[in-house]
């Protein structure tokens, strides 16, 4: 029965008769593990997402729902696998914001691309077609990063 238990992860175990401090020191360290736990995916949380600032709104993007970021003039367009949002965010900041995100590119001076969303790469023109119907160039820069 003590292995069958386990399929039920258990805390910790109550010999009978139950005493009453006992049971009161299980519960707050229940309570601590839950607390910890909590926190500690809190802080998970925080490392998936990312804040876009857009006009007077903060969007709060998930790291690998991000399609590609372009740049083209002073705004900035992040495509998300659901939307667009134009912020004043520059390619260096977002590059520091993914930095720890392996499949986020920099492919060019104007462009940031997730490597998961890329459907077809042309290394003779240089060109990226993600998903969505979005497209990009690569540099001769930043070649070696993408098409590796």
């Amino acid at each position: 029965m003590v292995f069958q238990s386990f399929k039920a992860h258990p805390f910790d175990f109550l010999p009978k008769p139950v005493l009453k401090n006992v049971l009161v020191n299980l519960l707050i360290d229940i309570e601590r593990h839950m607390a910890a736990q909590k926190k500690e995916t809190e802080r998970d949380d925080t490392k998936r997402y990312i804040t876009v600032r857009s006009a007077a709104k903060n969007y709060r993007v998930k790291k690998d729902d991000i399609v590609m970021i372009e740049k083209f003039r002073e705004k900035a367009f992040v495509y998300t696998t659901s939307a667009k949002i134009a912020c004043n965010t520059t390619l260096d900041d977002f590059e520091k914001m993914l930095a720890d995100v392996k499949t986020v590119v920099r492919c060019h001076k104007s462009f940031i691309v997730n490597k998961n969303y890329i459907t077809q790469e042309d290394p003779i023109q240089m060109k990226l077609i993600l998903e969505g119907g979005l497209s990009c160039y690569v540099s001769r820069n930043y070649r070696k990063r993408v098409f590796e």
